[in-house]
């Protein structure tokens, strides 16, 4: 199954190194999809498909899952470095307090 692309001129030869090729016939890059072993290449190149509708159901789901793995994992990293900077706060209070007068 072929998931045809947008690729600008410009960028074709960063497309074709990640595994999108020409379609002489339809003047168009694409990626073939066989099995799961290509939801990485169909999430590499998700903003340039032409056609969403083109995209297998199961790689869908596999993006969406993806997308809110992604989406969580950026909230942790946010609790983690808002609890750094507390803790950095809180380590520049207690040194305050045994300045020499």
């Amino acid at each position: 199954m072929r998931i045809y692309l947008n690729i600008y001129y410009k960028h074709k030869d960063k497309a074709k190194k990640a595994g999108a090729r020409w379609d002489p016939k339809e003047k168009s890059w694409y990626i073939t999809y066989k099995d799961e072993r290509d939801f990485e290449q169909i999430n590499y190149f998700r903003s340039q498909i032409k056609d969403k509708n083109s995209i297998p159901p199961e790689a869908k789901m596999y993006l969406k899952k993806r997308f809110i793995f992604n989406k969580q994992k950026t909230q942790e990293m946010k609790d983690f470095e808002e609890m750094k900077l507390r803790y950095r706060e809180m380590d520049l209070e207690a040194k305050s307090h045994f300045r020499d007068l």
